[in-house]
């Protein structure tokens, strides 16, 4: 029991990173190629891949990128098509993952040391985090990156699990959420359905590493390169979550603050349940 894979991908026919991971590291399971009918490389995507390629139409996608803007540079629509595809197959339970992560990581306590050990096994990886999501109805689980780990053990990984996800996603399809917005739409809308019930983690024992920004050809680069510490890009985080986040101005660079005691329902102790007034 394990997950079908899906690999957003875009411009990088031959350049298929997270492929080559997953292969040269234990995963025998299903690889298919989310493409869009936009991609200048699709026709190679077809010849390097054949019937793995699984191309959609942008326009068709019906994705709120909140921008009036005709900017189709973003893995949003991708995201929302990979869902019904993975209906459409007949699968509940798939993988929908960015196309250039180079490794992942175990991360572990050693005595006072927080160490590392790179994941070979990948079919063994997937099938306990199946069981896992499948025993907790879990919407969606992820893996760290190498900044949610700094500070070592006594870091974020002390938690165990943060409350978002980025990049890489292990989804249910009888819980699937709707990505919305042009740039940061992993962390706005796993934060926006984390604060509406849905079960989403990030698994701090697991970490997942890309080349650095702009240093891989093709995806969305230009994009973020474009439009990093622009208003557009923070201030969907308001459309979303006007109750949850902050925007600030500093050196003419804007940047969003998180307020995590709004971000998520709590339990309140019986004792100061009130009253119902009939």
């Amino acid at each position: 029991m394990s997950y079908p894979v899906f690999i957003l991908t875009h411009g990088r026919a031959d350049n298929q990173i997270t492929y080559k991971t997953l292969r040269d590291n234990g995963y025998t399971g299903e690889v298919f190629f989310v493409v869009d009918d936009m991609d200048p490389q699709l026709e190679k995507y077809k010849e390097n891949f054949g019937e793995q390629v699984l191309v959609f139409n942008k326009d068709a996608t019906g994705t709120d990128i909140m921008t009036n803007e005709k900017e189709y540079r973003s893995p949003v629509f991708a995201r929302n098509k990979a869902y019904e595809f993975a209906k459409e197959k007949g699968y509940r339970y798939f993988v929908a993952i960015d196309d250039d992560i180079e490794v992942v990581i175990v991360r572990y306590q050693d005595g006072n040391s927080l160490r590392g050990q790179y994941i070979t096994n990948f079919d063994d990886v997937f099938k306990a985090l199946r069981e896992y999501q499948e025993s907790a109805k879990i919407a969606c689980l992820s893996f760290a990156n190498g900044g949610q780990l700094i500070g070592g053990l006594q870091g974020k990984y002390k938690k165990g699990v943060s409350r978002r996800a980025y990049t890489v996603f292990f989804l249910d399809t009888e819980q699937p959420m709707e990505f919305k917005g042009l740039l940061d739409e992993d962390h706005l809308t796993t934060l926006y359905y984390s604060r509406n019930g849905y079960k989403i983690f990030t698994l701090m024992a697991f970490q997942m590493e890309s080349p650095p920004r702009g240093k891989a050809e093709g995806g969305i680069t230009d994009l973020y390169l474009e439009r990093e510490h622009k208003y557009k890009q923070h201030f969907n985080s308001v459309i979303v979550l006007p109750d949850v986040v902050k925007i600030s101005n500093d050196k003419q660079d804007f940047n969003t603050t998180n307020l995590w005691g709004y971000a998520f329902p709590k339990i309140i102790r019986e004792e100061h349940k009130k009253a119902r007034v009939v």
